[in-house]
């Protein structure tokens, strides 16, 4: 392997949000949340009100509601995410192109779209 590929592997290794969209360790304060060429958003578990999991047409869809917005994640493997979800263990989310799927190993968590909206009983826009 030459020096440059491994320079990029040890990158890549010290920063895996770069190449993941979800990313799980130790008990975390707060989710944040980056859309892809959009917004980023902290969001304390504290306010976590609820997780949800749907599937259709082989496309995932889980949504997690906090007190003042809603996240919508869409993509594929989503489900082995729960656990770390229940445990407060996932610190960062954020959506890839499509592209970057074939990045990932298969069984990997990937999220193609993620949105975070205002909820309803807010009014507020997500800025």
């Amino acid at each position: 392997m030459s020096s440059l590929q491994e320079s990029v592997d040890a990158r890549r290794a010290a920063r895996p949000h770069d190449f993941a969209c979800a990313v799980a360790g130790a008990q975390s304060p707060a989710l944040i949340v980056h859309v892809w060429q959009g917004g980023s958003w902290v969001l304390p578990w504290s306010y976590l009100a609820g997780v949800s999991l749907k599937e259709e047409n082989g496309i995932e869809a889980l949504e997690l509601s906090f007190t003042g917005y809603v996240v919508q994640a869409y993509g594929h493997n989503l489900r082995l995410l729960l656990p770390d979800f229940a445990n407060f263990r996932v610190t960062y989310l954020h959506d890839l192109p499509a592209d970057y799927r074939t990045r990932l190993l298969p069984d990997a968590p990937f999220i193609h779209q993620l949105e975070v909206q205002a909820s309803k009983e807010t009014g507020e826009t997500p800025g």
